[in-house]
């Protein structure tokens, strides 16, 4: 089961969502997998009376702490070695919050929505350790202080428990989706109902067939849900259900004799994989990182290799660094284990705590490149009107103002603009244009399709500005602009025909050109390398040959079809600075403020809105 979720982390990682867009629960199989094991372990402890928290965390020390360390230390060199001194500092940073346990804390209290800095962090995926580390500091003093309670009243506790914190995850998923995604309280559901399964809940049928029957379905759960669900599916919550619930019924229906799924889930290829599944989970995510900093895998050859070079080295991990440590010190003295333990995240956190430091002393950067790196800070929150009129991922929406956001204008043009980011970010050009009233109505990960799916935000804006607003008020042009998809188009061509009704003009706006890194990353480092055809390595081929599709799919639609593509490429070289020469983008796609004026008159929008020219 670990070999299936490791699997399916990988995939959806290392650039193969499409054939798992749901990989993304194979980190809930783990959490589930984990209540279930370490409940078990206490439990039988408890029961014959000797277990102790030492003991206890000693363990988790010896299994989890010397693969990590390594990871961590490996994590330090190479980002001095490949990055910015800059971006040093967020490396640092991550390492430390992960030692401490709170890499998911860190994490949500950083996250925004143009948080670009997860592209770039190799110890991203530790937010699930910490939760789990979390977890472990909470599950042994629990159970110890209930340990003369009867295992009904402590499985009863443990319902109320995960009932409570389902409860809150699927309350929180539409107010704070990343707070959900990110902090144990809105997780510890998923762990606590593998911890029920060790508690034995339900009562244990010894039916071969029956359980064959149980186990098959849970499977099918953990892949439908590997399958049907996507990045734009609000998660975690009730979408997380069917992978946990499934997970569950594999370790409930294997416990006494084999099923047809626990034979399946023992073949030994896949037994070999869930054995160094830590490593390859550790592992992965920094080697795609670092790789993604060194050239741009597209293509599905370059995938495979760095998949296979993370399983090489999680490997060699697992071989030379969790089997020896674990051997060589269980048998130590328990107060050597944790001297030791203590002693490796301290010179780790100084390691890390001097990174920045040792970097920017030792990598001399000019200020021009030091300038254009800075725009990956970029904050375009105001030139969006984030909160308001953009509804961002903290946002409600409630928090949308249409008196504000979708006011007419006697005197100008009214262009109503929806969409998602990819529409906000054209906000402040269509606004510097004379004679324009822009009235926006815009959702983060929002596509304004007929059959929006998502947030509740999304949804709602969606249907309101397509069935409500603009079925009782007419205006002059309609603008739709996201980040497409070719699965968007029947839904965006049904939207488009409603559209029509209430404007005399419909515009539709391309694919923007997009890069597998930040924009102002690239052209700093390209500046710094003197490599002058770095941004063109990371260019995504996948929006220029949507572009391509979306004009033909518009053609002869009564649509006017704007191909940012091929108003920034005209050569197939695309124009990566603005009026000052400034990085047009902040990030892998979004326009800066001064990025967006650019744009638009560059792709003559403004003459498709018939106004004078200037």
């Amino acid at each position: 089961m670990r070999a299936v979720a490791v699997g399916a982390v990988v995939v959806y990682h290392c650039g193969f969502a499409h054939h798992a867009p749901g990989g993304f629960v194979g980190v809930d199989v783990f959490f589930v997998i984990s209540g279930f094991l370490l409940t078990g372990i206490i439990r039988r402890e408890t029961e014959r009376k000797t277990f102790t928290c030492r003991n206890f965390y000693i363990r988790r020390i010896r299994r989890l702490l010397p693969a990590a360390i390594v990871m961590y230390l490996a994590v330090a060199v190479l980002a001095f070695l490949l990055m910015m001194p800059s971006d040093t500092s967020l490396v640092a940073k991550g390492i430390l919050s992960s030692l401490a346990f709170v890499s998911n804390i860190f994490l949500y209290r950083s996250h925004g929505y143009f948080d670009v800095d997860s592209e770039t962090n190799p110890v991203l995926h530790t937010w699930s350790l910490s939760v789990e580390e979390q977890f472990y500091i909470a599950l042994p003093l629990l159970m110890l202080a209930l340990r003369t309670r009867s295992r009904a009243t402590i499985s009863a506790l443990f319902a109320i428990l995960m009932a409570i914190s389902l409860g809150l995850a699927v309350w929180m998923v539409p107010t704070d989706q990343s707070a959900a995604f990110y902090l144990l309280q809105y997780r510890a559901w998923e762990l606590l109902l593998g911890s029920l399964v060790a508690l034995g809940v339900i009562p244990f049928r010894d039916g071969k067939i029956l359980n064959s029957i149980i186990g098959a379905v849970g499977l099918a759960l953990i892949l439908a849900s590997m399958i049907l669900l996507s990045s734009a599916d609000p998660f975690p919550g009730i979408t997380a259900v069917p992978a946990c619930v499934g997970t569950s019924l594999i370790l409930y229906s294997g416990q006494s004799s084999p099923t047809m799924t626990s034979r399946l889930l023992a073949l030994k290829p896949l037994r070999f994989v869930g054995l160094m599944s830590y490593s390859f989970y550790l592992w992965h995510w920094p080697i795609w990182v670092f790789a993604s900093l060194v050239f741009f895998p597209e293509n599905t050859s370059d995938r495979l290799v760095i998949i296979g070079v993370s399983f090489i080295v999680a490997v060699l991990s697992w071989r030379f660094v969790e089997q020896p440590f674990r051997r060589s010190i269980s048998g130590a003295p328990s107060d050597r284990v944790l001297y030791a333990g203590g002693g490796a995240i301290g010179l780790t956190g100084l390691a890390a705590l001097f990174l920045p430091v040792i970097a920017s002393h030792y990598w001399k950067i000019s200020p021009a490149v030091e300038y254009v790196a800075a725009f990956a800070k970029y904050n375009p929150e105001a030139s969006f009107r984030y909160g308001q009129c953009f509804l961002g991922v903290k946002s409600d929406y409630s928090d949308f103002r249409p008196a504000a956001c979708l006011a007419k204008h006697a005197e100008r043009k009214n262009v109503v603009l929806i969409g998602d980011s990819f529409a906000a970010h054209l906000y402040p050009g269509l606004a510097s244009l004379d004679g324009v009233n822009v009235m926006q109505a815009n959702a983060s990960g929002c596509k304004p399709v007929d059959d929006s799916r998502g947030a509740d935000r999304c949804v709602q804006l969606v249907d309101f500005v397509l069935n409500d607003f603009l079925a009782k008020y007419q205006v002059d042009v309609v603008i739709f602009s996201a980040r497409w998809t070719a699965a968007d188009m029947a839904g965006l061509s049904r939207a488009v025909e409603k559209a029509k009704r209430s404007s005399d003009k419909v515009i539709v706006i391309g694919p923007m050109v997009e890069y597998s890194l930040a924009l102002p990353r690239l052209l700093a480092s390209g500046l710094h390398h003197g490599d002058a055809g770095l941004v063109e390595k990371h260019r995504a081929s996948g929006p220029k040959l949507l572009d391509r599709s979306m004009k033909d799919f518009f053609k002869d639609s009564g649509v006017d079809y704007v191909s940012l593509y091929e108003a920034l490429c005209p050569d197939d070289r695309c124009a990566t600075s603005d009026f000052r020469g400034d990085p047009l983008q902040f990030d892998y796609g979004h326009l800066t403020e001064s990025g967006s004026r650019f744009v638009v008159r560059l792709a003559g929008i403004s003459s498709m809105l018939d106004l004078p020219p200037r």
